[in-house]
């Protein structure tokens, strides 16, 4: 299990600083509001999970709130892609 945690920490860690500098690049006429929703975005999805975590069994209610968080990362991602491919 916390095998399982550092790696997938570990991956969220490295690319994170070159996806937040393309952010703020591509908005580099809103730099501010761009700055403030990368900052706002994290502790706001911190809130609403983790007391989901902590519901019933931890290991079980772990595994289901980062599936459903990869998830919506993944429905956010095509969603994304197929504007900019239209």
């Amino acid at each position: 299990m916390e095998l399982g945690f550092f790696l997938m920490l570990l991956l969220t860690g490295l690319p994170l600083p070159a996806i937040s500098s393309l952010a703020m690049e591509s908005e580099r006429e809103h730099a501010g509001a761009a700055s403030a929703l990368l900052g706002f975005a994290p502790f706001f999805l911190g809130g609403i999970v983790s007391p989901l975590v902590g519901i019933g069994n931890i290991f079980y209610s772990s595994a289901v709130v980062i599936s459903a968080c990869a998830l919506l990362a993944l429905r956010l991602y095509l969603s994304v892609k197929n504007k900019v491919e239209n």
